[in-house]
This record gives C-alpha cells, sequence and structure tokens, in this order.
C-alpha cells in the first residue's frame, strides 16, 4: 500500500508542472533534482507515518467504540435478565401469594360454615328440647288440671251427697217420711256414705 500510495503521489506531483519551465521533468513527472525529491520522498514518508498513525489512534477509537457498546449490550441483556427475572419471581410470589389467601379464604368460609352448621344445629336441639319441655309441662299441667277437677267434681259431688243425707236425716228424724221407706232409705244412706269415703 506504501508503494501505491507513493506512486501516486509522484505521478500526481508532476502533473502540476507547467510546460514552459526550463526544468526537466522525468518519467513520473518528478523533477531530477536530488534535493527536491529527497524532500518530497521523506515528507511523503512522514506524511504515511502521520497517516498510518491517524489511522491506527482510529482504529483504536472506533474498537474501543466497539467494545464499549458491546460491554453496553451486554449490560442491557444482563439487566434485562435481571428485570425479566424479577418480574417473573415478583409475579410467581404475587400468585402465590394469591393462591395462598385463596386457600386461607376457603378454609375460613368452609370453617364459618361449620360454625354456622354447629350453632344451627345447637339452635333447633335447644328448640326442640324447650319444644318437648313445653309440651311435657303442658301435658303435666293438663293432667293437673283435669285431677284437680275430678277431684273438685267428686268434692262437689260428695257435698251434694251429704247435703243429700243430712236432708234425708233431717227428715227421717223429723218423721216426714213413713217408716217402711226408713229403712230402705237407711240402706241407701250407707251406701252413699261408703261410696263418699272411697
Amino acid at each position: 500500500m506504501r508503494y501505491i500510495l507513493l506512486i501516486f503521489i509522484l505521478f500526481f506531483s508532476g502533473c502540476n508542472q507547467s510546460d514552459t519551465t526550463h526544468n526537466k521533468v522525468g518519467v513520473f513527472g518528478v523533477k531530477e533534482n536530488g534535493e527536491q525529491f529527497l524532500s518530497y520522498i521523506t515528507n511523503s514518508k512522514q506524511k504515511e507515518k502521520e497517516l498510518k498513525q491517524t489511522l491506527d489512534v482510529k482504529k483504536m477509537e472506533i474498537n474501543a467504540k466497539i467494545e464499549v457498546e458491546k460491554i453496553k449490550a451486554q449490560k442491557a441483556v444482563q439487566v434485562a435478565k435481571i428485570k425479566s427475572t424479577t418480574s417473573k419471581d415478583i409475579a410467581k410470589t404475587d400468585s402465590n401469594t394469591k393462591i395462598a389467601t385463596t386457600k386461607l379464604d376457603v378454609e375460613a368460609l368452609k370453617e364459618k360454615s361449620k360454625m354456622m352448621l354447629y350453632a344451627a344445629a345447637a339452635f333447633a336441639l335447644v328448640l326442640i328440647i324447650g319444644i318437648i319441655v313445653l309440651y311435657l309441662n303442658f301435658k303435666k299441667n293438663r293432667e293437673l288440671k283435669e285431677k284437680l277437677h275430678e277431684r273438685e267434681m267428686e268434692q262437689r259431688e260428695r257435698e251434694r251427697e251429704e247435703k243429700r243425707l243430712h236432708k234425708m236425716l233431717d227428715l227421717i228424724s223429723d218423721g216426714k217420711i213413713p217408716k217402711e221407706l226408713e229403712k230402705e232409705v237407711l240402706i241407701n244412706m250407707t251406701k252413699s256414705n261408703r261410696k263418699l269415703l272411697e
């Protein structure tokens, strides 16, 4: 590449010369004056070195930029992976938390349903026992009332029978009943008296 560049430089530098000059020009358009030629070659070598150094610096800058961009891209990929992993973990944790809370809610509802069922059963049992106690109490009260009523009726019957017996005795003692009937009345009175005593 150096030689090609040198040839182009020599060729184009000779084209700038005019025909009216008295200097002799060689095959490649370079003056045959040795000093100028040497200075031209050293200048071109120096320019070539500077150009090569500039190119090397540019290549290094470009390579450095490429490396920086690669590193940035790798960092971006790593950050994206971390964010993705983190968001996946967060989503997984959220879903696990929601599942756990849902399970707890379901269990709480089951427990609440059981408690309500137990409370309803206890209430029904107490209600049934209360109804049975009221029924038995009512039945007992009714039986007691019937017994009292029977006793009352018996008492009234006795009182009537006693009044009747007293009237009969009064009638017999007053002599208002004939003597033949007195015996029958006394037998009936003793039978009635026995019934009252039983």
